[in-house]
């Protein structure tokens, strides 16, 4: 079973790439608040580098500045790791490096290989898993292929832990945060012993935060000690302690996620308190929701899938996490629910707003849940739409500068951004034919709804979803979404934002405010009239609609996790559905959805989930 589960039915596939990238200071970061997930679990087939015709292989493996590195295996050409890290705040232009190599005790390390993958190329918020093969300088003689998992989500996200682990061994996640105050050291060390496992992390001089601030452990007895030890690494000398933490396994054995300040001992003395989160399954716990879900998935699809899906949309409202909202879509798209999810998200949002300016704000489930539809279902119509006329980007970006004070600044860029910008309209404008049905549906309920409570703003919302949420941000950071291999360079992201600026403002039927770029509101005028007419194209709903998604297994997996956060959060969404003023005056309705809770409820306690119901206060 894999550390992250995918949300698609077919798992995104990464290539090795030779292409290299200037990570210099003038890089910009657009999401600075990744979190990048790794399992190192395999290779086969190395090179032999030592005389006995085998290799002790381990593997280094490097994420911007960050870098860790797996235990070795000694005497073997298929060597077998499950090794797992998180690196946090990586950048999605940022190359994950791995280098294979063979261990030896005096002299240096011989290379067996090297694999390259750029992040750009993942999907958030999904897994990539498979075999790559490794790469090497022709007189190396590399051989052999790598085996990775890979999961790539926002750093807010805390990922669902449904681990690879070997029978009779657990699972252990500790995150271990900066200390409060560090000014009495220079060079901060954190080391984490678990049984045989040792990780250990330094602290940068700049902002205190450790290189590496989570880990996966893959523990062998219940029955052992997490000890954190905190010291000043001193190079030259002895190393000065800081003090430590113990947290005996057996304490926090029960699946959940445990966040806590600890006392600092150091000399028997609390010296201060440090943040830690650990959360621990054992190898029955790590796979006990996914039988659970497999053998009991008729009545529970049946539960989760009744009239209204309030089970489903309510989780999402309590347990606001773009990842269980992402995988509730994915579930309900291969259950073919997915427009009834969709249509009370957004009753509930408009049943609940006052006015229309504050109508799908972007945190909200509404919000999230279109978003991550339009995500799964949309981004082979954003490749067929946009990737064409990024070729004309990379191909010049110069005299693009709009501001009259950059260096660069020529006149030559308005008439060069308005030639693009129409290019981008005239694609846009043409491809509604080419949208997904679904999509378009799912647009033509949402304007009918809208209409009811706020009829003059039913297209804007329509415009702000396509272009806000999906069209633009695909047009100023099209490595995100997978529509180029190669990261735009520093003036290729300059006119890209200035294209997708003036774009959203021809969405949004608006002139500029900016002095410098009220050149551009003769676009907003020309186009106002084929903007109106594209979003009601958008919002017309097909003859005919396919709807569908994840195969079997991927659903199981799906449910799974569902599965896990619903029985976490049962008393809160007890409390959202007893609460929930659209049954009032309705006490059927009410008694309805009270008993499918019961019955979700009795199934969880009689399928041994009933841990987490008891304890679902302490991880709320």
């Amino acid at each position: 079973m894999p550390l992250f589960h995918s949300h698609s039915a077919d798992k995104t596939s990464l290539s090795h790439s030779n292409h290299k990238h200037n990570h210099g200071k003038g890089n910009v970061c657009y999401h600075p608040a990744m979190r990048l997930s790794i399992k190192v679990i395999a290779a086969r087939g190395l090179k032999s580098a030592d005389h006995n015709g085998l290799s002790d292989p381990y593997t280094v493996v490097r994420c911007g500045k960050q870098k860790t590195k797996t235990q070795v295996r000694k005497k073997t050409l298929n060597p077998k790791w499950n090794a797992s890290f998180v690196f946090e705040s990586v950048d999605t232009c940022d190359v994950l490096q791995l280098d294979v190599k063979d261990w030896n005790r005096i002299e240096k390390a011989v290379p067996l290989g090297r694999l390259e993958i750029e992040l750009s190329k993942m999907m958030p918020d999904r897994i990539a898993e498979g075999w790559h093969p490794l790469m090497g300088s022709a007189k190396d003689h590399v051989t052999g292929e790598v085996h990775l998992m890979l999961y790539l989500t926002s750093k807010g996200s805390f990922p669902v832990m449904q681990p690879t682990v070997e029978e009779g061994h657990g699972l252990l996640y500790v995150e271990v945060f900066p200390l409060l105050q560090m000014e009495v050291t220079r060079h901060p060390r954190c080391k984490i012993v678990v049984g045989d496992n040792k990780v250990v992390t330094a602290a940068t001089d700049q902002d205190r935060h450790w290189d590496l601030q989570c880990f996966y452990l893959e523990v062998e007895s219940d029955h052992d000690t997490i000890k954190i030890d905190i010291a000043d690494h001193n190079k030259l000398g002895k190393h000065i302690p800081l003090g430590k933490v113990d947290i005996a396994l057996e304490s926090v054995a029960d699946g959940l996620l445990h966040d806590h300040h600890y006392p600092l001992l150091l000399h028997k003395v609390t010296s201060q308190s440090i943040r830690i989160r650990v959360q621990y399954l054992t190898s029955t716990q790590a796979h006990k929701n996914f039988q659970i879900a497999k053998k009991f998935y008729p009545q529970l699809r049946e539960i989760l899938l009744a009239p209204d899906l309030v089970i489903l949309s309510t989780l999402c409202k309590v347990y606001d996490s773009n990842q269980v909202i992402t995988t509730v879509v994915s579930f309900a798209l291969a259950e073919h629910q997915v427009l009834s999810l969709l249509n009370q998200f957004v009753y509930r949002e408009i049943r609940n707003t006052n006015s229309d300016q504050t109508l799908f704000r972007l945190d909200s489930p509404a919000s999230k849940a279109v978003v991550a539809f339009l995500r799964v279902v949309g981004q082979p119509y954003l490749h067929e739409v946009m990737a064409p006329l990024l070729d004309q980007v990379y191909a010049d970006a110069s005299h693009a500068e709009m501001d009259p004070e950059h260096p660069k600044y020529t006149g030559e860029a308005p008439r060069k951004i308005e030639r693009l910008v129409q290019e981008y309209l005239h694609f846009i404008f043409a491809s509604a034919e080419r949208c997904p049905g679904i999509i378009r549906l799912a647009f033509s309920n949402i304007k009918e709804m809208i209409a009811v409570v706020f009829p003059e703003s039913q297209l804007k919302f329509v415009g702000a979803f396509l272009f806000l949420r999906f069209i633009c941000p695909c047009i100023v950071s099209p490595h995100e979404f997978g529509l180029v291999k190669v990261p735009p360079t520093e003036e290729m992201k300059r006119l890209l934002r200035v294209v997708g600026k003036i774009i959203q403002n021809v969405a949004n039927l608006n002139h500029f405010k900016e002095e410098n770029m009220r050149v551009f509101d003769d676009i907003v005028d020309s186009n106002r009239e084929k903007m109106l007419h594209f979003y009601s194209e958008m919002s017309s709903a097909p003859e005919a609609v396919e709807e569908g998604g994840d195969g079997e297994e991927d659903k199981v997996k799906d449910l799974a996790i569902i599965l896990k956060h619903v029985g976490c959060n049962l008393p809160r969404i007890l409390k959202e559905i007893s609460g929930d003023g659209r049954c009032q005056g309705r006490p059927d309705k009410i008694a309805e959805e009270m008993t499918h809770y019961a019955r979700l409820k009795i199934l969880l306690e009689e399928t041994a989930l009933d841990v987490l119901v008891d304890k679902s206060e302490e991880e709320v």
